[in-house]
């Protein structure tokens, strides 16, 4: 992913729209009420709403758990599996046997936002070990990933079509951050999700394995603070990602699998079973991006916040949140991406 420059995800209960009861409604006091003949026709039954002649009656799927898009919390993290896009090119050359991670920094010589925030964490605060540790030469070179692959999917820039999975060794560490200087704590987890003491973490360097990174740059964030997120078109965009800075943490590294087609049709039936809970109930995801970062913080237990928090950008989004075209759209463009299993698999 690159960090600066990029261009531009909650919804509470969803209420079910369609098939209201019909209540008897009372007459007004003192109206006048005509008695029916007892041999008169009873009234006709309420005629049952019309299904559409194309898709039958609306049913929302809203009691069908999602089966990928199960959203990661960005302040109570666990690490599944990370996907990266790459081109075909860099498949290619792993294939050839080409190291795993090859780049310190992008083609424009830049190495990437959270590089930019290590450094002004050090400036701010020279005697703090840890930002200093993480830019350090040690994890120079690396790989963005993601846990869910419709999550950086959404992104208007493209990294290339295929698709790379990793699977981390158990004794892996883990840190997060933000860009944020009203809070600069740097919290360590392992493979689970359970807290690692920093002084455990900065005792074995060698096991750190990726940066959970939130770059909430300009947002007041967290509890008691108020959200203030850029406007439309307005830097910096409010992202996060995962930065794999440590080859040898990683236990395996494929691609071409199967285990990745079964990852995008799980992807693709959650995108389209949410996508007709939303065209049923009129409603969509992710309002604003203060909306979209309540969401990443508290992942709530509905679908629709179950989708939310499997997402990397809030720009997605926008003002009005997405609708159900648009994650059809967005299950359309991973069905693209389908492929003939040809696997290709570094294990260390």
């Amino acid at each position: 992913m690159r960090k600066l420059g990029r261009r531009p995800f909650l919804v509470g209960s969803l209420l079910a729209a369609a098939c209201r009861e019909n209540r008897a409604v009372a007459p007004p006091p003192h109206a006048e009420v005509k008695l029916e003949k007892l041999d008169a026709a009873p009234p006709p039954a309420p005629s049952a709403p019309i299904p559409d002649a194309e898709t039958g009656p609306c049913v929302p799927e809203m009691g069908v758990a999602l089966r990928a898009l199960t959203g990661i919390s960005s302040t109570k993290p666990t690490l599944p599996t990370l996907y990266s896009f790459t081109t075909a090119e860099q498949a290619a050359g792993l294939r050839r046997g080409d190291p795993v991670f090859t780049r310190s920094t992008n083609k424009a010589g830049h190495r990437g936002h959270l590089f930019d925030v290590l450094a002004a964490h050090t400036k701010h605060d020279p005697r703090d070990p840890i930002p200093k540790l993480l830019s350090s030469k040690r994890f120079a070179v690396g790989r963005f990933g993601w846990p869910f692959l419709a999550g950086t999917r959404i992104s208007p820039e493209r990294y290339g079509n295929e698709i790379l999975s990793f699977r981390f060794k158990p004794e892996s560490i883990f840190v997060s951050f933000r860009a944020s200087f009203r809070d600069r704590r740097y919290a360590f987890f392992d493979i689970g999700g359970g807290e690692v003491a920093s002084a455990v973490a900065l005792a074995a360097p060698e096991r750190i394995a990726a940066f959970f990174f939130l770059n909430d740059t300009n947002v007041s964030y967290g509890t008691g603070y108020d959200m203030h997120c850029p406007t439309a078109g307005a830097e910096p965009l409010i992202y996060r990602e995962f930065y794999l800075g440590n080859s040898a943490m990683i236990a395996e590294c494929s691609l071409g699998t199967q285990a990745i087609v079964d990852r995008l049709e799980a992807e693709i039936a959650d995108l389209r079973s949410l996508a007709k809970e939303l065209d049923c109930t009129h409603e969509r995801v992710g309002s604003g991006c203060a909306s979209v970062l309540r969401g990443w913080s508290n992942i709530g237990p509905s679908r629709p916040a179950r989708f939310l928090a499997s997402t990397a950008f809030t720009s997605w989004f926008g003002a009005a949140g997405a609708s159900s075209g648009e994650l059809e759209r967005l299950a359309t463009d991973l069905e693209g991406l389908r492929f003939s299993p040809n696997p290709y698999v570094v294990k260390t």
